[in-house]
């Protein structure tokens, strides 16, 4: 097992065990590890999108249909990967934690879905980033075919009193 592997893994273990919040149609969706392959679908948005708030800015630089190519992991009919390359940056005067099970894919029916493990590389890294600094990363949602993805969102703190988001 790779590194890579591990790491998400570990991401994925956390996320079930602490936040069963992604919503499949009004049901709790299993969380998968998967391995990377790009799929040729895409859905860049026309400029990049920003949303700034008091301690984080938040910027969608690019978002595709990924799929899973690997030997591990067989399609799910109806199930497709939304990956999104994403920049956060600490506008505030103190460090700040980021974890990526803090994004959040909204769709418009209200439905909200955590990242589900691995997508395109470079992930979206767990670190402190300090007052000025900036990261970028893909995070993946596992989605149903038909939704209609309405925001991307990243919550500061564990509470989600601090929330950045962007409109797509």
């Amino acid at each position: 097992m790779t590194r890579r592997e591990i790491v998400f893994l570990a991401i994925a273990i956390v996320a079930v065990l602490s936040l069963p919040v992604a919503y499949h149609q009004g049901q709790t969706a299993v969380k998968q590890e998967v391995v990377a392959a790009f799929a040729s679908v895409r859905g860049e948005p026309e400029d990049t999108q920003v949303a700034p708030c008091d301690d984080a800015r938040l910027t969608i630089n690019d978002w595709h249909v990924w799929r899973d190519d690997s030997r591990f992991a067989k399609p799910t009919p109806g199930i497709q990967h939304l990956a999104f390359d994403v920049s956060l940056m600490n506008t505030s005067e103190q460090a700040i934690n980021v974890n990526p099970i803090k994004c959040r894919l909204q769709d418009t029916n209200s439905r909200e879905y955590t990242i589900t493990g691995p997508g395109p590389e470079p992930d979206l890294p767990m670190r402190t980033l300090q007052p000025g600094e900036s990261m970028r990363g893909w995070v993946t949602f596992q989605v149903p075919n038909s939704i209609k993805p309405l925001a991307v969102t990243y919550a500061i703190d564990l509470q989600r009193t601090q929330i950045v988001r962007v409109d797509l």
